[in-house]
């Protein structure tokens, strides 16, 4: 990454939004009072994780706010002198829930990268035991820029280090192309190994080769500061450039892996040192770049793909920013044959340079983004269209939400009532209703609870004995008969989802039959209107 400029503490600013096209990408202040914050982490539930240069980690709770105490403080071991140096990465183990370990990625002492693996406390979850410190690996840095810092977890359950060309300008030693330098390269490595720090993968694209490192996963990269996958595997690569060009580079989840992204022989697109290439069927060109020119932007600062629920319209779009400018774009994947172009990139947002260096996710998939001048977490936001939860109205007809959800489920007191998956439902038992609903992206959210505590609208008239059922429940017809004390009005029949499938005007006479041998097995709701108000009985069909 390109080095940190003069941190300037702005005491008023606005956050200025262009829209494009339907996105309207904004930001919404977090969490504040972090020290040069440069990553963002999740352990699988709703505490937010956040690094900090100087070699701490702080928790954030689901409101923003910062626990006392840091979860680790690693101080003491790490090297934050250089603007590209410090405690840079950190990534939970898949199986953190069960066997406590994290992975931090951090600058030592003589500048070097080392990966190193800790514990939580078995009796505390907010504190890391720093007694558990087991170094992974060691890679040595020539320079004090272009030391990666990324590290995450893969769905293989491997760990892939992002790894700079080891820094200077224009990768003189040719690192990134060398096959016998972990410099300039993406690795991956077992790390559930008992007597071993680490173990290389069988997979690995280069295990067979006699002038490839076996670790390497792929090459050619200049300074995967951020890279992250989604959640259908596929890695998301912001590779910083040199002079002229920023770049995204992607790999489909089935790769086997050994793509070179070109660098120093490429950079972006165009040749940079062109008496270092090959053919050019050799190189996997960036889905996306744009000019290195302080305009555009200066440093790429990689992100997600956006699959958490809250705003439908940034749905799989792979969300990253620049540095020194504040722009923000989006980039689509189209999944089908039928775009003009595999991806498609939009800026959706100009916002002022901040400084944004790390995007990370928390549990349901939203997304955070770091300010390490200023020391702030914002939360990624979408004003034009919002996930949110639904308002149950209450009516004389029943409960209703707006017909705007793909699904509906309806609960009473928590448990499923079979056949309520429409926008509204007749109450036919006392309790806490409420409604889950799903959009056209799967996401679900439920409504609020409400009480229905009353199912008639007589207050006073007991009509114990004043109305009959033969039978209830019934495999067939349904005879109701009734005392001519009521005055009823019509009979209704409804299924539970409040569509009415039965009507009848009283006139003088005291009973009726329900065709209920017409209607499939299951609950349905009787509305005997009558002169002093309204009635419901529950029926059931079996």
């Amino acid at each position: 990454m390109k080095a940190f400029f003069p941190f300037f503490i702005l005491l008023l600013f606005s956050l200025q939004v262009i829209a494009q096209e339907e996105i309207d990408l904004s930001l919404e202040l977090f969490a504040n009072d972090l020290d040069s914050p440069t990553d963002i982490a999740n352990a699988g539930d709703d505490r937010l994780f956040i690094v900090e240069k100087r070699g701490r980690i702080q928790i954030v709770d689901a409101l923003g706010e910062k626990k006392p105490e840091p979860f680790l403080d690693i101080t003491n071991k790490v090297n934050a002198q250089a603007s590209e140096r410090g405690l840079l990465g950190l990534a939970f183990h898949p199986d953190y829930i069960d066997n406590g370990y994290f992975f931090v990625n951090y600058t030592n002492g003589n500048g070097h990268t080392v990966v190193e693996r800790y514990t939580v406390l078995a009796d505390n979850p907010d504190l890391a035991d720093l007694a558990s410190a087991k170094t992974i690996i060691t890679i040595n840095q020539p320079r004090s820029n272009h030391n990666g810092g990324d590290i995450n977890f893969g769905p293989d359950g491997y760990l892939y280090i992002g790894m700079g060309d080891g820094g200077g300008a224009g990768d003189q030693p040719n690192n990134a192309l060398n096959g016998n330098e972990l410099l300039g390269k993406m690795l991956r490595i077992d790390v559930d190994i008992e007597n071993v720090p680490y173990d290389i993968p069988l997979d690995n694209p280069f295990v067979d080769s006699t002038n490839i490192l076996d670790e390497i996963w792929a090459l050619g990269l200049r300074n995967p500061w951020r890279f992250s996958f989604d959640r259908q595997g596929n890695m998301w690569i912001a590779d910083v450039g040199q002079d002229a060009w920023e770049e995204i580079d992607f790999q489909a989840a089935d790769s086997d892996g050994g793509e070179n992204y070109g660098w120093s022989c490429k950079e972006g697109y165009v040749d940079y040192l062109s008496n270092r290439c090959g053919p050019d069927s050799l190189y996997t060109d960036p889905v996306f770049v744009y000019a290195n020119n302080f305009s555009e932007g200066c440093s790429v600062t990689g992100g997600y793909r956006y699959q958490g629920c809250s705003y439908p319209r940034l749905y799989d779009h792979y969300i990253f920013t620049d540095y020194c400018t504040g722009k923000f774009w989006a980039t689509f994947k189209c999944p089908t044959d039928t775009c003009s172009n595999d991806f498609e990139t939009k800026q959706v947002a100009n916002l002022q340079d901040q400084q944004y260096v790390s995007f990370g996710e928390n549990v349901d998939g939203e997304l955070f983004v770091a300010a390490i001048g200023l020391g702030n977490i914002y939360k990624v936001i979408e004003t034009n269209e919002v996930f949110d939860k639904p308002v149950i109205d209450s009516t004389a007809q029943g409960l209703s939400v707006p017909d705007v959800y793909t699904d509906y489920q309806w609960y009473l007191n928590g448990a499923v009532i079979q056949g309520a998956t429409g926008p509204s439902i007749v109450p036919v038992d006392l309790g806490e209703y409420f409604v889950e609903v799903s959009n056209r992206k799967g996401c679900k959210v439920a409504s609020l609870s409400i009480e229905v505590n009353e199912l008639s609208s007589i207050k006073d008239l007991n009509i114990k004995g004043l109305v009959y059922f033969s039978p209830n429940p019934t495999k067939n017809d349904m005879l109701i008969s009734w005392n001519p004390k009521l005055n009823i009005v019509d009979l209704q029949v409804y299924d539970v989802t409040g569509n009415q499938l039965w009507k009848q005007k009283i006139d003088k006479q005291l009973q009726t039959v329900i065709p209920m041998s017409d209607f499939p097995d299951g609950m349905y709701v009787l509305k005997i209107e009558t002169s002093e108000g309204m009635i419901t009985e529950k029926l059931l069909k079996i």
